[in-house]
Order: C-alpha cells, then structure tokens, then sequence
C-alpha cells in the first residue's frame, strides 16, 4: 500500500510539471523559461533589439508619453501635427487612435522642434496608423519611428521622411535615429532622404511607388545602415547616394522591380560602401550596382571611392558590379561594418516579407497596399507600375487598450506588475517585469544606467519585441 502510494504521489507530481511546462509554452508552440534573464548588451537605445549604426537612439528610459486621439488635420492638441510641430521637450508618442490622417492641399511639413521622440505605430488600436500627404522633416537628434503607414500623392513634390539638417563643413550634424517598419509610398519626390546624418538605421521598412525615387543619400552622410528593407516598383533610387563622401552598408534588402537602364543602386564618386546579401529582380539589368560622378560640386575623385561586394544576386545569379569601380578601391573586407552579420542572399526575399512593413507582426497586420506589394514579389509580377492606381489603404479606428490611469500603461500591464492603475509608474525602473505572454523580465543584472522603465518594457512588448529572447 505504502509503494502504491508513493507511485501515485509520483504520478501527480509528473503531471502537475508537465502543465507547468505547457503553462510556460509560448505561442509558437516552444517551451520557454519562466525568467528571462536581461543584459547590458540586450539594452542600447529605445527599445530591445535595434541594431546597425542607429542602434543607440534614444535609451532604455523612454521619456512620458504624449497622447495622439485624433485623425484631425488641424493642429489642437492631440493632434499628430501638435505631437511633432508644437509640442515641447522629449516624449513617447501613443496613438489611442487608428486611422488615416489626411492634409489636403500643398503638402504639410511635420517638422520636428525637439530632440528624444518616439513614434510608437505600434500602439495604435485597429488597423494602425496612417499619416497621408504630408511629409516628416526630422532635423534634431535622437528619433525612432516605428510602425506608420505614410502615403503620398505624386503631385505632392515632397518626401515621406526627409531626416536633414542645415550646416556646412565636412561634418554630419544629425545623429542617432532609427527607422523601423514603416510602409512608405507614393511620395512626389523621395519616399525617404538622408541629409548630414550620423549613426542611422533603416531597417524593417517597405518603400513602394516612388513617384519616381525611392530612398536619396545626400550630402556628406556617416555611418547608415540599411538593412533587410523591401523596395517595390521604384523606378529610381534604390538607393542613390548622389554626392561624393557617403559611407553606408546595405545589407540583405530586397528590390524588386525598377526602370531598365536606370538605378538599382547608383552610387557616387568618393563615397564608401559595403553592399552584402541583396537581391534585385524584375529588371533587364544584369549591373544593378553603378557608379557615377554625381552632383558633387568641384572635381569629385573617382580614385578615393570604396565598396566592398559579397554575394548579391539578380534574377537569381550573381549581380554585377559595374566595371568603373575598379577605377577605386574594391575592398576585401567591410569597411562601414555595424553589428549585422548579413545572411545569405537566398533568404533575403523571405526575410523581408516576414518582417518588412507597418504591421508586420503586429495584430493588426500589414494594410492592403502592403500585402499587393508582397503578393506582387511572391507571385513574380512581370512589370507593373500601376499600383499607384490602387486604393490607399483604408485603415480600421479600432479600440485603444484600456489604460485607466492614463500613464501610459495598459491596466493589464499594471495589474500584472502589482501597480496601481490609478497611480503613474511610467518612469519606475523595476528589477522584474511580467509581460504578456506570461514570462517574466529579469533586469537585475543590469547596470543602473540602462536598466529600462515600465514605458520601455510596456512598448516594446506591443511590438512584440521580447519575442526574441
């Protein structure tokens, strides 16, 4: 009897871990610890997991937030105007609304007065958020921009971002920011420039219907990265970097149809580039990578141009470097190397449709534009430069997550950290943090200096950014 005893109590003791195991399964079906050990080197700027030459924008104690409630184009306070134009000192920036803000007219410029700002997408309820015929000008430091969806108008001769600043010298003088799944299209000009900029990164980010230009380097830029972005039906520009003294990696993106004879990649003379793992398609030519003088005044000097070149595919085989870069310096090694250690071109395409987009990941899901541009790449779409005919997206208001206290913080959140919901504890830096999948953040080992707020924790949660830990 007592044998029978000890064999059931056994019994039930196997059980009970076995559903403590399932309790601790991830969504994915995998088995994950219940604590998940934070450190130094998983924390850098404003959220876990950036990376490339941008990677320390902003820092792991993100400012208060800011609350946009209104698609209105008028400039009150809520607004995505007052957010970005009028609005004063750091700030998170929370959607409690989705849907499409929408400027009529002449394009208006959303043009940042303040340093410290993130445009967190990712909060907006029902279909995300949308920002039409308008283009952000970022001309101060430390930016993050995640998760918009940011349509133009062909007639609109502006951008969709345009990260640039005034000076002179030989010297950037806009550092730190962070570009990140964002659909951008359909802009006049650029879908996105780069002026004097210092430690960017581009990643994550589709670029559609550039009419005609997808992504422009400008003037005396350092230290960019592009990475694992999706270009498609761009005529031009993807990328051009159109003066001398660029220095800049592109890695692992994904270009997919634009005009015979003109710009896969056109680079300039005295600029430096490492361009590793992409993969262009949907063109008749064979050298997507070209080099030229550019639009650098005085005498630019071909000699002192760089690039280092390894594994970029065409149509499925080796891409060709055009032969004038030997006229230069063609590197052995990478030369504007960041952390990214870029995968095999063969997964390129796949990656980019995994992750690419405003909404990718998200509950919401990419928006309809963006899924014609996946399906266009997936399905191997001959030549059509007819999207710009397609609808814009129509993007749901939805329901903001409840949020009781208005810190912040989703109630949920709060309740399963022990706060208050009628208590403010954005800034609090906890030692430990339960998430929304059940596991728990352990931050203890951290040093004091990048030990993260509940704000972090909270919003990098919404992007599902702890899902790779």
């Amino acid at each position: 009897m007592y044998n029978k005893l000890i064999y059931l109590l056994l019994l039930f003791s196997v059980g009970v871990q076995a559903q403590l195991i399932g309790v601790l399964a991830n969504q994915n079906g995998g088995v994950v610890p219940g604590n998940i050990i934070i450190n130094d080197s998983d924390l850098s700027g404003g959220f876990p997991g950036m990376v490339g030459h941008g990677k320390n924008a902003m820092s792991p104690q993100l400012p208060d937030p800011y609350f946009v409630i209104s698609t209105s184009n008028g400039t009150s306070s809520g607004t995505i105007y007052h957010a970005i134009n009028i609005a004063s000192g750091p700030a998170t920036v929370i959607f409690r609304v989705g849907g499409t803000v929408i400027y009529s007219g002449s394009t208006e410029q959303l043009d940042t007065n303040r340093s410290n700002v993130y445009l967190a997408g990712q909060t907006a309820p029902g279909g995300g958020f949308g920002i039409r015929n308008a283009e952000i000008r970022i001309d101060q430091d430390d930016w993050i921009i995640r998760h918009l969806h940011h349509y133009g108008t062909q007639d609109d001769n502006e951008d969709g971002i345009r990260i640039q600043t005034g000076g002179s010298g030989d010297s950037p003088t806009l550092n730190d920011i962070y570009i990140a799944n964002n659909t951008l299209a359909f802009h006049g000009d650029e879908n996105l420039s780069i002026a004097r900029g210092d430690r960017i990164t581009v990643v994550n980010n589709v670029f559609g219907d550039g009419q005609p230009y997808a992504v422009l380097l400008e003037e005396i830029n350092r230290n960019i990265t592009f990475y694992q972005n999706l270009f498609v039906w761009n005529e031009q520009r993807n990328i051009r970097a159109s003066t001398s003294d660029n220095r800049y990696e592109f890695l692992n993106n994904k270009i997919y149809g634009y005009t015979p004879g003109t710009e896969g990649l056109h680079t300039s003379y005295e600029s430096w580039q490492d361009i590793i793992g992409n993969d262009w398609e949907n063109s008749t030519q064979n050298s997507p990578i070209r080099l030229s003088e550019g639009n650098t005044s005085g005498s630019p000097d071909i000699s002192q141009t760089v690039i280092y070149h390894s594994d970029n595919i065409y149509n499925g085989v080796a891409a060709v470097v055009g032969s004038n870069f030997s006229s230069g310096t063609v590197a052995t090694s990478r030369q504007i190397s960041s952390d990214i250690i870029p995968y095999s071109s063969s997964l390129t395409q796949a990656n980019t449709l995994a992750n690419a987009g405003a909404g990718n990941g998200l509950p919401s899901g990419v928006d309809s534009y963006t899924q014609k541009l996946f399906d266009d790449v997936s399905n191997n779409v001959s030549n059509d430069y007819t999207n710009s005919n397609f609808p814009h997206p129509t993007l749901a208001s939805g329901t903001p997550y409840a949020d009781f206290d208005e810190d912040g913080l989703s109630d949920d959140y709060e309740r399963s950290n022990g706060g208050d919901i009628t208590s403010t504890n954005w800034s609090d830096q906890p030692t430990t943090a339960i998430i929304n999948d059940g596991r728990t953040l352990d931050f203890s080992g951290v040093s004091s200096g990048l030990r993260p707020n509940h704000g972090f924790i909270f919003i990098a949660d919404m992007a599902n950014d702890w899902s790779n830990f």
